[in-house]
């Protein structure tokens, strides 16, 4: 009997892992109309239904973001934390597969497994354990706190949102797009927002089994109080698992605070702590309290929709109406990838999955991930670094960084590459084909500065001390600077290895033809904004974001730096390095249809960089 479940779980899990592939695939297909007819062959599929709807939602996300154009999404006003323990190999994955051109901080979790973890004098712990508590009830109590942790350190400011995420946790293949929907449309009483698989799925349990599928969530937002009305109504269709309905309910994978949530979650944490609601076992998890503060007493009158919810009234956690004021997107952000047949090692076969193929910009986002950790974090770093250590163990900047870090473990390791000076408190953010090489270059370092981070990148390596240091930026306008990228891509850039692969994916086809790759940018801009020379500045830098003092100069009035100098408090010596091989090919290309197409595309960088009042008779392209 126990063979037969674990075949089907074997089988149910393959399904899943195979319909996401199914989806992803369609996802990279840029033939819009390609896409829909994918997506419509998927939609009357019967394995998804049989699943029990765990990726119809997933499918539902796929028809409404995937069928537009590609864009670029900026989005400014999200704080991204994930929890992770100091060894877990997860971060690997989750660093793979962030999709969003803001960068996310790794909050070290809970430990309550190690061996020097005080449970009983934590000053959160309530005295809900045994005397001899097993691993898997000091694990609740270990996510719980260290997702208390998380609250306790965060602060938002008025407008901003913080992303809740734990290292499990996949973006789905539209997340850009949905992320920033929910970004710019979020309920205005919102405490805290669910975006995670697990919760979206309850909303599909009134749905058939085989297409075709009447009744679908219509809106993106249902309060939670609305969900669990749904998973009364239709109680007998929740997931099951051995014939009974499966108690979990809402999931910590993935959730949004707002300002006004994250303080009802500081307060709690301060009166309440971890409440004793059993004695261990999942009643302690921090997925049951929190499916506790976002439900309404009346909600649980007919089923019991979440663990113990009986006796978690006397501890104020069920109240009338809800302590938070909690929504559930019906489309996922995330899912986790134990549930998405993504986990390795596999508890499904009890062997390990093999190692996944790595690309060479799978080792550049764990080294970048790992450079961008602050230094509390220094343990995390150096696990990370190891990893892609060993699919390259040639990489200099690797080897010396992790020598570096486990030389000086548990301090501030030396900023090594990055455009930071610790000794005179100042950052340079080098956007792109703006004259930063000789920046770069100009003795302001003493290390060899090179590439290209974004300020908060920067500021995390630095700490909490970041935002006291000076920062400066050279901008140019995107009209030329997008001609500028093109010529220098064109004639194979500096010649490395990463500006040649850029070259022949992006430009090499129009062959010196800045006019015919302005067409195809104009008509495509989604692809060619993948390529780094050609970023939005807002991506690296969003001056009216910025905190820290600031000075923002422009390379066409680079001739003039007194202001720049001034502003640093000493002079640099700066050349122009970089210089096109040759001019011969260049005319002036743009008419005032592309020239107002490229000002919409980098409209921010328009405002933001001061460029607005711009005329096509201002620009040398």
């Amino acid at each position: 009997m126990k063979n037969v479940e674990s075949n089907k779980k074997k089988n149910r899990v393959a399904t899943i892992r195979s319909l996401l592939g199914q989806i992803v695939s369609v996802s990279e297909n840029r033939d819009l109309d390609v896409r829909e007819e994918e997506l419509a062959k998927l939609f009357v599929s019967t394995e998804f239904g049989e699943l029990e709807h765990e990726l119809t939602s997933v499918l539902v996300g796929a028809k409404r973001y995937m069928l537009t154009p590609d864009d670029c999404f900026e989005i400014n006003n999200i704080q991204a934390k994930v929890i992770s323990l100091p060894n877990s190999s997860r971060l690997y994955e989750f660093a793979k597969n962030w999709p969003y051109s803001f960068s996310f901080r790794v909050m070290e979790g809970v430990n309550a497994r190690g061996e020097d973890f005080d449970y009983k004098n934590h000053r959160h712990y309530r005295g809900h354990l045994t005397d001899n508590p097993s691993p898997a009830d000091l694990g609740h109590l270990g996510c719980t706190l260290s997702h208390y942790q998380l609250w306790e350190q965060a602060n938002l400011k008025k407008g901003e949102l913080l992303l809740v995420l734990e290292d499990d946790a996949h973006f789905l293949p539209y997340s850009e797009a949905l992320l920033d929907d929910i970004s710019k449309n979020l309920p205005d009483d919102a405490d805290l927002v669910y975006v995670n698989g697990r919760s979206a799925e309850k909303l599909y349990c009134s749905l058939d089994r085989k297409p075709p599928y009447t009744g679908l969530p219509r809106k993106l937002f249902y309060r939670r109080t609305q969900v669990n009305k749904i998973m009364n109504r239709h109680y007998d269709s929740l997931p099951k698992q051995g014939g009974e309905v499966v108690r979990h309910w809402t999931g910590t994978d993935g959730y949004i605070l707002t300002a006004s949530g994250l303080a009802k979650l500081k307060a709690f944490v301060q009166s309440v702590g971890v409440p004793p609601l059993t004695q261990g076992g999942a009643g302690t998890n921090i997925d049951t309290i929190l499916a506790a503060l976002s439900s309404h007493i009346s909600d649980q009158k007919k089923n019991g929709l979440g663990f113990v919810f009986g006796t978690s009234k006397s501890f104020g956690l069920l109240q009338e109406p809800s302590y938070l004021n909690s929504y559930v997107t019906s489309i996922p952000l995330v899912d986790t990838r134990d549930k998405l047949g993504l986990g390795a090692p596999s508890e499904i076969s009890g062997t390990a999955v093999s190692a996944p193929e790595i690309s060479r910009s799978d080792i550049d986002s764990i080294r970048d991930v790992a450079f961008g950790l602050p230094s509390e974090h220094s343990p995390a770093a150096i696990k990370l670094l190891e990893l892609a250590n060993k699919f390259r163990p040639t990489g200099e900047r690797i080897v010396e960084r992790l020598a570096l870090l486990r030389a000086a473990r548990g301090g501030k390791p030396q900023i090594q590459s990055a455009q930071i000076n610790l000794e005179k408190k100042i950052i340079f953010v080098h956007i792109p084909k703006c004259g930063g090489t000789s920046i770069d270059n100009s003795g302001l370092f003493r290390h060899q500065a090179q590439g290209h981070r974004s300020l908060e990148l920067m500021k995390s390596m630095i700490g909490p001390d970041a935002d006291s240091f000076k920062v400066f930026t050279v901008c140019r306008n995107p009209w030329d600077r997008l001609a500028s990228a093109f010529y220098y891509l064109s004639e194979g850039g500096c010649g490395s290895k990463l500006d040649l692969e850029l070259r022949d994916k992006f430009v090499a086809k129009f062959d010196g033809d800045f006019g015919a790759f302005l067409n195809g940018f104009i008509e495509n801009p989604s692809y060619f904004l993948n390529c780094m020379h050609m970023w939005p500045s807002v991506r690296l830098i969003q001056p009216s974001k910025v905190v820290n003092p600031l000075f923002v100069q422009q390379l066409e009035t680079i001739s003039e730096p007194e202001a720049l100098f001034k502003f640093l408090g000493e002079k640099l010596e700066v050349g122009h390095e970089r210089k096109r091989r040759s001019y011969s090919n260049v005319v002036h290309v743009y008419d005032k249809a592309s020239f107002a197409a490229v000002g919409r595309i980098y409209a921010d960088d328009v405002a933001e960089f001061g460029y607005s009042h711009y005329t096509i008779d201002d620009i040398k392209n």
